[in-house]
Formats: C-alpha cells, sequence, structure tokens
C-alpha cells in the first residue's frame, strides 16, 4: 500500500515540480526534490512502525546499527535512492519516447 502511495507521489510531485509557477529546470534537481519530500512522507511511517509492530530491525546486524528514533539510516537512504531513481527512469524514458524535454500538450 506505501509503495503504491510513493509511486502515485513521484508522479504527482514532478508535474507540480515541472509546473510554470514551481519551474525547476534540472532533470537531476526535480528528482532530488521528489526523492526528500518522499523521504519526509515516509519518516512519520517509519517511526510509528516500530513502535505499533509494523516491522522490526535485527539489533545484531551491522549495517542498521546507526539509527534514527530506532529508525536505520538506511531505510531513509533506500527511500531516497528509490525515489530519485524511480523519477529519473520516468523522465528519461518519457524524453527518450517522445523527444520532449517537459510536459507540454502537442496542440
Amino acid at each position: 500500500m506505501l509503495n503504491s502511495f510513493e509511486s502515485l507521489l513521484h508522479v504527482v510531485l514532478i508535474v507540480r515540480l515541472a509546473s510554470p509557477t514551481w519551474r525547476i529546470t534540472t532533470r537531476k534537481l526535480v528528482c532530488f526534490a521528489v526523492g526528500l519530500a518522499v523521504v519526509a512522507l515516509d519518516v512519520p511511517f517509519d517511526i510509528m512502525g516500530i513502535k505499533l509492530l509494523w516491522w522490526s530491525w535485527h539489533d545484531t546486524d551491522p549495517n542498521i546499527y546507526d539509527r534514527h528514533y530506532w529508525v536505520p539510516w538506511t531505510s531513509y537512504y533506500f527511500h531516497a535512492t528509490f525515489a530519485f531513481g524511480f523519477n529519473f527512469l520516468f523522465h528519461g524514458t518519457r524524453r527518450l519516447l517522445t523527444n520532449k524535454e517537459g510536459y507540454q500538450s502537442d496542440g
């Protein structure tokens, strides 16, 4: 459920950040901004997920030893890089398929 929400959020934020009033010209900056927005929305879910036992992480794993409010930093890094990569791929395939830089109508 959360992953489908994040995928929808990626598309909405791409269109919103590419609109003329919120113009960010560099594709990498748009993807980076979407990655930060996804992390900002994911922080409460991760913190409450620990408290409500939706998931747990083992204390003995050295990869997730450093934590912020009992949530490993790698969780936030995963969400940020996944959102960045998804949006970068989304922008790149659109540019390859349509030969257009931005979102514009044909008319």
